[in-house]
C-alpha cells in the first residue's frame, strides 16, 4: 500500500505518518511489523503509537540510504511483514559464534533488535583490527553472560514472603510456557492502577506469547515462581524497557532496581549509551523511582487513550 507523508521529528526519532486506515487494512493490530520502501529502499520495522498518530521510524542509516532528510515530502509503500525477522551473521562473527558454545548459546537468545545492532557494529568497523576487537569483545561478553543471583526476600511456609528476611531469585529468559504466569504477575502488578488512571493499563492487555517471542522477556524466580518480569526491546528511538512489574509479595526488596540494572547492563552490551521508557502520568511512585535511580524526562505524549512520560537515563 502505498502514500505519501512528510519526515518529521517524532518524539527523540524521525519518522513518517502512516495513515490510520492503512493501519487498519493491514490487519495485525494497531503496532504491525512492516517492511517500509522509500526511494528504491527497503527495511523492516514496526508502526508504532504516538498521539494517537501512526508513526514508523526511519533511522539516520535509512534516511542515508533512501536519500531524504527531515522536511521532505515522500512516498511511501508498506507491507506487512510476515516473514520470521531472522539476521544475517557475516561468517567470521558465525565462526567464532559457533566456536563458543556458550557465547552461540547467549546470542541466539538475544531478541532481534539486539542481534541486529550487535552484527550492524562488526560490519560497520573501519579497519580488519577494529572488526576483530569488536567480534572477540561479543564473544567475551556473550560467553561470560550469565542471568546471575540477586537479592529478594525469602519465602515462609505458607509462601508469603517473611518481612525483613533476604534470600536469593535468579534471572532467565521466558519460554513460551511461561505466558499464562507472566500474564497473571503483571495483572497482579498493575491492577490497583485501574482506578487511578481510569483506564485498564497497556501491559494488562497484551498478549504474553506475543510478547515473549517477539521480545526479550526476562524473569525473575523465586522457589521455581515467577516473582518480577522485564520487557525489552530496540526501537528507532533507542533501547526499549517495555515493561518491568514485580509480584506485590515481592515488592520493597530490591527486584525492581535489580531487573532495571539488568536492563542497563544489556543495552551495554547492545552497544548503545543510553536507555528510555515511559510510564503514566499518574503513577508517581514510578516516576519517583525513576528520578531517583537517573532517569529524566524528555517527552510527553497521549498514546491510544494513555498520558505517558517519557524519560531516559544515559548509561556511564
Amino acid at each position: 500500500m502505498r502514500f505519501s507523508a512528510t519526515v518529521e521529528p517524532a518524539g527523540n526519532a524521525t519518522g513518517i505518518e502512516v495513515p490510520a486506515e492503512i493501519v487498519t487494512a493491514l490487519g495485525a493490530g494497531k503496532r504491525p511489523k512492516v517492511a517500509i520502501t522509500i526511494n528504491g529502499h527497503t527495511w523492516r520495522s514496526r508502526v508504532a503509537s504516538m498521539g494517537g498518530r501512526f508513526i514508523v521510524g526511519i533511522s539516520a542509516a535509512n534516511r542515508a540510504a533512501c536519500g531524504i532528510a527531515e522536511g521532505d515530502r515522500v512516498e511511501a509503500e508498506v507491507r506487512l511483514d510476515t516473514e520470521p525477522r531472522v539476521v544475517a551473521e557475516p561468517p567470521d562473527l558465525a565462526e567464532a559464534l559457533d566456536a563458543d558454545p556458550q557465547a552461540r548459546a547467549a546470542f541466539d537468545r538475544l531478541a532481534y533488535g539486539l542481534k541486529r545492532k550487535h552484527v550492524q557494529a562488526i560490519q560497520g568497523a573501519k579497519t580488519p583490527q577494529t572488526r576483530e576487537r569488536r567480534i572477540t569483545k561479543l564473544i567475551t561478553t556473550m560467553g561470560g553472560h550469565t542471568m546471575g543471583k540477586g537479592a529478594a526476600s525469602e519465602a515462609t511456609a505458607d509462601g508469603t514472603p517473611a518481612p525483613g528476611q533476604r534470600g536469593s531469585y535468579s534471572f532467565r529468559r521466558a519460554r513460551q510456557a511461561d505466558a499464562p504466569a507472566v500474564a497473571a504477575l503483571v495483572h497482579a502488578a498493575y491492577r490497583h492502577y485501574e482506578e487511578r488512571i481510569a483506564i485498564t493499563p497497556g501491559p494488562m492487555t497484551d498478549d504474553y506469547q506475543q510478547v515473549i517471542r517477539d521480545y526479550q522477556v526476562t524473569v525473575a524466580e523465586q522457589d521455581a515462581a515467577i516473582a518480577g518480569v522485564i520487557v525489552l526491546r530496540v526501537t528507532e528511538e533507542g533501547f526499549l524497557i517495555d515493561n518491568v512489574a514485580v509480584h506485590p509479595a515481592h515488592r520493597g526488596r530490591g527486584m525492581g532496581r535489580a531487573l532495571l540494572e539488568l536492563a542497563e547492563a544489556e543495552a551495554r552490551r547492545a552497544g548503545f549509551d543510553s536507555v528510555y521508557l515511559y510510564t503514566h502520568e499518574k503513577m508517581t511512585e514510578n516516576l519517583a523511582l525513576y528520578s531517583k535511580i537517573g532517569y529524566t524526562e524528555y517527552d510527553r505524549r497521549h498514546q491510544e487513550g494513555f498520558s505517558r512520560i517519557y524519560m531516559r537515563k544515559h548509561l556511564a
